[in-house]
């Protein structure tokens, strides 16, 4: 019997247990600020990853609107951590008029947030102040695991009309 326990003991701990990484980008309208919520759904840690998040491919348009002299109309905001600084190593310059800006982490445990405040306008029929959530559709998310190296492609999510992307990835790895 004893035998039987030892073999049941072995067997599951031999047994590779899959965890996949749930990221879930958020966009959300606000004014004088909109926000992007950058959370890890799932139990595993992550670390270091780059995310992505690419509004070329928007349906209205959009840009960020980050200077008074730019591109965007009325309201701008700068870019802004507003929670999970710690967990940031490094952002590319968000360009007033540009479409892409890419935050580096550290980390980002289960359940852990990163959000930053911009303003977006689009070059969409609503006006540029305010955008509607049909206008993010196909917008891009896309993570990155730093450590993976360049012959590893990123894994990369559209934005629905809901303002949500959510990146699958097949492995969790950190």
């Amino acid at each position: 019997m004893r035998g039987f326990f030892l073999t049941l003991a072995v067997t599951m701990f031999a047994i590779p247990i899959s965890v996949h990484a749930n990221v879930e980008i958020v966009f959300e309208e606000g004014s004088p600020n909109d926000y992007m919520t950058i959370r890890n759904k799932d139990l595993c840690e992550l670390g270091p990853v780059s995310v992505t998040i690419d509004l070329s491919t928007s349906a209205g348009g959009l840009y960020f609107d980050t200077t008074a002299s730019g591109a965007g109309v009325s309201e701008y905001q700068p870019f802004r951590i507003y929670t999970g600084g710690d967990r940031v190593r490094s952002v590319t310059n968000v360009s007033d008029g540009g479409t892409i800006v890419t935050l580096s982490l550290t980390h980002l445990g289960p359940a852990e947030s990163v959000g930053f405040t911009i303003d977006l306008d689009d070059s969409g029929r609503s006006g540029p102040t305010t955008i509607e959530g049909g206008e993010i559709l196909g917008a891009t998310a896309a993570l990155k695991f730093d450590l993976a190296g360049d012959d590893v492609p990123p894994t990369v999510a559209r934005f629905g009309t809901d303002g949500r992307a959510v990146i699958s990835a097949s492995t969790c790895l950190s």
